[in-house]
């Protein structure tokens, strides 16, 4: 009898737990920020990456994460989460860069991706669906995606590439898919430290009261807010059931617990990680040597000590005097080092690493300015591709060739102008050209055709 009362016990308080939506088994998360692509830096989702990160070890999640990922970089991580999942409650995805919609299909952009046509896009891209059916067994599948910031890779398909991302094909049973905005539409890197949707979501997510559905509800309308109605998001799917990342107020003692600012300091691992990634993305011998300074005995001392070999050996004899001087030098703190490397790469991604690291620090003024001439002179970047493809537009003067330019800049400075043409194609026929004489217009003999050559001339210059 004693045995069964302590059963019924042990069950109704599971349940309890259940029903307040604070899942007792293991939470896991995969957490990518891809900034530095070729045909532009964005300036946010390596800060986006690493606060969500950060707000999930608080949360007691164990992290899959990486910044800049590759595609081969994206496969180990899948693997690793995959793994994970097939054991865990939850699951969930966040990621911050380049997403594209190819054929009703989602995939997420990795870094140095160039794909020519569709079935590049299959090799070079990863999938949402793939991540998803990778989350396998987990209860309760969660999907963060502040991605479909105006991408140049989807001006390059004149089939099956469409502006914006698409609504989700993926049986979405037990998944919940928040979007940064609405399917079809483009979402805004933002001019703070964070993206208005990661902003808003950040504000949500570790509130006790916040249910997810509600939560997601929040960060719609503080996104909306942040960007006067320019920029909406759009959930898909449902759970079985209510959830929230931290339990409700009557649980405040555990909650209050998990949701502490200094708790990463009790995860000296992931700090120590942070650290080695930063010397990793600078890779000169300082930043090294400042890792060493901190984890003489880490994980990847070694490593460490034998890349700062391989460094020194690659130098010419003059430089080795140089570089043995370094250690040498006392008056300069390890942030005046860090800064040195990052102004010497002109990299807004370790712009960004300074930042995350040192958010007040006497360079924070600096780092924050030069971040703004990055992103300036990727517009000034943009500006030219948008008078390179109107020049090829007017050199074609086909429907298709002012529709391919529409594609690639909406908003362009010839937008207008080339919506008047196509209209007026339109009217006079398929083969016509904007002045109303008729052109011979090959058929298409191959997919290479979607690529004009001049296309592809530009796509590689970026």
């Amino acid at each position: 009898m004693v045995l069964r009362l302590l059963f019924l016990l042990v069950f109704a308080t599971s349940a309890e737990v259940a029903q307040a939506g604070n899942p007792a088994g293991k939470r896991v998360a995969m957490v990518v920020g891809n900034s530095a692509y070729t045909s532009g830096t964005l300036i946010n989702p390596k800060n986006d990456a690493i606060a969500m990160r950060d707000v999930f070890l608080r949360l007691g999640f164990d992290v899959e994460f990486k910044l800049d990922a590759t595609r081969r970089d994206m496969d180990e991580m899948l693997r690793r989460f995959g793994k994970q999942s097939e054991s865990a409650e939850v699951a969930t995805l966040f990621y911050a860069g380049h997403g594209v919609q190819i054929a009703g299909e989602n995939f997420l952009v990795p870094i140095g991706a160039a794909p020519e046509n569709e079935r590049d896009v299959k090799r070079e891209m990863v999938r949402l669906g793939d991540i998803i059916d990778e989350m396998g067994n987990a209860r309760i599948k969660i999907v963060f995606f502040d991605a479909c910031r105006d991408n140049p890779l989807t001006r390059s398909f004149t089939r099956g590439g469409s502006r914006g991302l698409a609504a989700p094909k993926e049986d979405t049973s037990g998944t919940l898919i928040s979007f940064a905005t609405k399917h079809g539409q483009t979402a805004s890197d933002g001019e703070g430290r964070h993206s208005p949707y990661t902003t808003s979501l950040l504000e949500e997510i570790e509130k006790s009261d916040a249910e997810i559905e509600q939560m997601l509800r929040r960060v719609q309308q503080g996104v909306r807010k942040t960007t006067k109605g320019g920029q909406e998001p759009w959930r898909y799917g449902s759970l079985d059931g209510d959830y929230y990342f931290v339990p409700p107020s009557k649980k405040a003692p555990a909650a209050e617990m998990i949701a502490k600012p200094a708790a990463p300091a009790a995860d000296p691992a992931a700090l120590e990680l942070e650290l080695w990634q930063s010397a990793r993305q600078l890779n000169t011998e300082t930043a090294y040597q400042s890792y060493l300074a901190k984890y003489a005995s880490g994980q990847f001392s070694d490593l460490a000590r034998e890349t700062i070999r391989t460094i020194r050996d690659a130098q010419p004899p003059k430089m080795q005097g140089v570089a043995a001087a370094g250690p040498g030098v006392t008056t300069a703190t390890k942030e005046d080092l860090f800064w040195a490397e990052i102004e010497a790469s002109k990299d807004a991604g370790g712009y960004a690493a300074y930042l995350n690291r040192y958010p007040n620090g006497k360079y924070a003024d600096q780092a924050v300015q030069r971040q703004r001439v990055l992103a300036e002179r990727s517009a000034g970047e943009r500006k030219a591709r948008d008078q390179d493809m109107w020049t090829i537009a007017e050199a074609t003067n086909t429907k298709d060739g002012y529709a391919r330019y529409l594609q690639a800049f909406p908003s362009g400075q010839y937008a207008n102008a080339a919506q008047l043409r196509v209209a007026r194609l339109t009217q006079s026929g398929p083969t016509a050209s904007a002045t109303g004489v008729k052109e011979f217009v090959p058929a298409e003999s191959s997919a290479g055709e979607e690529f004009p050559k001049a296309l592809r001339r530009i796509f590689r210059q970026k």
